[in-house]
């Protein structure tokens, strides 16, 4: 329900996800074709961004865990460990591993956006996209963003 749903419509003789497909490949084609005029290296920057956007989704996942959780910490060590302290800890390191590596990246950088180089104008123009694509969705299907939870949390605390 986030798409509308021509992107759900299955090809009759391939039966694949004809009109997905038709339009990933379009988007895959803009890819390359900007990523070769902003990077000499498409693959290595493409990759080293995936790696900023991966410490990026995981340095908030352990933060959110922390804040999810936050009235069952007091539950008891292995809730404070597994549900605090580790999620924070791993949240703390990948947020330095990733202020490092971007500040190692720009430094001495040539070409893509303000000189930052290849990954770090990817991994910005892959995150502005992803929260304009975000906000798009929302306006055209909001009924997908309001349902609220699916599940009930196991404690009635949180």
């Amino acid at each position: 329900g986030a798409l509308p749903p021509r992107f759900a419509e299955i090809h009759a003789r391939f039966r694949t996800p004809s009109i997905a497909t038709l339009v990933f490949a379009g988007v895959s084609l803009v890819y390359f074709i900007g990523m070769t005029i902003i990077s000499e290296s498409v693959l290595l920057d493409s990759l080293t961004a995936l790696g900023l956007l991966v410490a990026i989704y995981y340095a908030l996942t352990g933060f959110s865990c922390v804040v999810y959780f936050r009235r069952r910490l007091a539950g008891g060590p292995r809730n404070l460990l597994m549900l605090g302290v580790a999620p924070l800890a791993g949240a703390v390191a990948l947020t330095y591993v990733l202020y490092r590596t971007a500040s190692d990246l720009t430094k001495g950088a040539e070409g893509g956006l303000l000189g930052m180089g290849g990954p770090i104008t990817i991994a910005i123009v892959i995150v502005v996209l992803g929260l304009v694509g975000s906000l798009v969705s929302r306006a055209m299907s909001p009924a997908f963003f309001d349902r609220g939870l699916e599940a009930a949390p196991a404690d009635p605390r949180d």
